[in-house]
């Protein structure tokens, strides 16, 4: 059965690891708990229907890591989001502490007109409590929000705190549109722009993006890129993964803030937002799979739909290697490329063949913008319109 939605609301839940953002979450959308903790890695997400004031409304549910390591990725999350909750354990001192620096991130990355909610987690385990109540409270009222405690054990509050970032009093929904996307409204005044550092130890942040069909290797690449390792076995990617990794280019050093994003159909609605603000889309298909390569129309269709516009494309072939298993021979997928005035470039994954020229080829594309006297910290505008796309990190 299909559950219709008339408000699509972005919500994070951001404090300190292990503070039990996890397991909220699981307790909304899953109704479970579990004691075992394995911190989140970057970010998780869930998609969660919630009826409030008669009306239903759709949830795009952000778990925010509470590692510092990844501080630097997910502060990109915070842009576009509706209401943030803030966690915190009332058995754990520090991370009510912490507090500050949280609120410190959502003032710097998130809208000034975000909804913000306090929670103390974990009101269970009364006597470990170390922050009661009145105190918790008060801190709270000093910023003119709400104060909720929760125990996502015993299902304590846990619905209440998503319906209060959902109340009409609270946010103002996004209507979810009911016609169908048209590429012709698509803004054509977005541009680029590309971070260049000062005193850092890269010259250049890019962020590119790896799409195509579930199955195709896109994961495979990534970790054969960065870690140098391989695997057989296949998991599919959950929504999105990323990886920081670091290249020479022609004297210079790039970093690259690398996403993974799921092929699965059902994770579309979410993958859809990572296009903004990338400056290369690396597209894969399997060189033995002939379905990956006929949905590659589907794949620049999303792109077209989402991506900035003059975003620097390559099309990757995968698993090169598997010769007596190829459907998809080489010049039939080089004319396809060339077609749409782009690169064609074939890998494994597994061999390691031509792995990095893929993100070698695709950072000289997108520096080749990049004027040589440029200066740094200035935006590059790569349209034909003046008007930028105001991005400090080129996330989106």
């Amino acid at each position: 059965m299909t559950t219709e939605s008339h408000g699509l609301f972005k919500i994070l839940l951001i404090g300190d690891s292990e503070v039990g953002k996890t397991a909220l979450l699981t307790r909304l959308t899953d109704d479970t708990f579990t004691e075992s903790f394995i911190s989140t890695i970057g970010v998780d997400f869930r998609i969660h229907w919630i009826k409030n004031d008669e009306q239903t409304n759709k949830l795009q549910i952000w778990d925010i890591s509470g590692q510092e390591r990844f501080r630097e990725i997910t502060n990109a999350y915070y842009r576009s989001a509706q209401g943030i909750i803030i966690l915190f354990d009332v058995t754990n001192a520090e991370s009510f502490d912490h507090l500050h620096i949280w609120l410190e991130n959502i003032n710097q990355n998130a809208s000034n007109d975000v909804k913000k909610l306090l929670v103390g987690n974990k009101s269970d385990l009364t006597t470990e409590r170390v922050i009661d109540y009145d105190k918790a409270k008060e801190f709270a009222d000093t910023l003119n929000i709400q104060y909720v405690e929760t125990s996502a054990k015993n299902s304590t509050n846990v619905e209440e705190v998503f319906k209060s970032m959902v109340n009409e009093h609270m946010l103002t929904a996004l209507t979810v549109p009911t016609e169908k996307s048209n590429i012709n409204n698509r803004s054509h005044v977005k541009t680029i722009k590309i971070t260049k550092a000062i005193n850092a130890d890269y010259d250049i942040l890019l962020k590119l993006l790896l799409i195509g069909d579930s199955g195709v290797g896109k994961s495979a690449i990534l970790t054969r890129f960065s870690d140098d390792s391989f695997t057989d076995s296949f998991i599919s990617t959950i929504g999105v993964d990323f990886k920081i990794h670091a290249i020479e280019n022609d004297g210079k050093t790039a970093k690259l803030q690398i996403w993974d994003t799921a092929g699965q159909e059902r994770f579309r609605s979410i993958t859809h937002t990572y296009y903004r603000g990338a400056h290369g889309i690396i597209i894969v298909f399997d060189v033995t799979d002939a379905e990956s390569f006929d949905h590659l129309h589907r794949w620049l269709n999303e792109i077209d739909l989402h991506a900035d516009n003059n975003v620097k494309k390559l099309l990757v072939g995968n698993k090169s290697d598997l010769t007596s298993k190829r459907m998809i021979d080489y010049d039939k997928a080089k004319k396809f490329a060339d077609s749409l005035n782009i690169q064609y470039v074939e890998t494994s994954a597994k061999n390691s063949i031509n792995i990095e020229q893929v993100f070698k080829t695709v950072v000289t594309e997108i520096v080749s913008i990049v004027p040589s006297t440029e200066p740094t910290n200035t935006s590059v505008n790569v349209s034909s319109h003046d008007k930028m796309l105001k991005t400090s990190s080129g996330l989106c």
